[in-house]
């Protein structure tokens, strides 16, 4: 019987914010089923975030560390389930567990162009295999 394929994984679940309300759908949950499903059919290094730790800093410094941790052309899969939006200036964001209400103070969110090139910095060190849920109209 052959092995399983390799796949690096992260998964963002968020249901708990710190400045906003609770999710009504189990947004960590998904994060957790998908973890299983994953980890039953692939091999490799498949983690997911939830709540409290998906802070914007831990949320950055996974995908900063996808650029440099494991060998080049293994498939990558970036999950996120959690409350999303559009600044007003229009750019999308994804909301980290700390993002805030006072943007002097808080954690902002994480806009698409810094998602974009983090994932651009990925495909270049190791390889155009990353696959992410998120949909970037621009």
């Amino acid at each position: 019987m052959s092995n399983p394929p390799q796949l690096v994984a992260r998964l963002i679940g968020i249901n708990k914010y710190n400045n906003y309300p609770d999710l009504k759908t189990a947004a960590d949950i998904n994060a957790d089923n998908l973890e299983k499903f994953l980890k039953e059919k692939f091999e490799g290094d498949i983690k997911s975030i939830k709540d409290g730790d998906a802070t914007r800093d831990n949320i950055i410094k996974e995908l900063t560390l996808l650029q440099e941790t494991f060998e080049r052309n293994k498939a990558i899969l970036f999950f996120f389930s959690g409350f999303g939006g559009e600044t007003s200036a229009g750019t999308s964001i994804i909301c980290p567990a700390d993002i805030g209400k006072d943007k002097d103070k808080d954690s902002p969110g994480i806009t698409d162009q810094t998602l974009i090139q983090m994932f651009d910095n990925i495909s270049r060190a190791r390889g155009n295999n990353i696959v992410s849920n998120l949909n970037f109209d621009s």
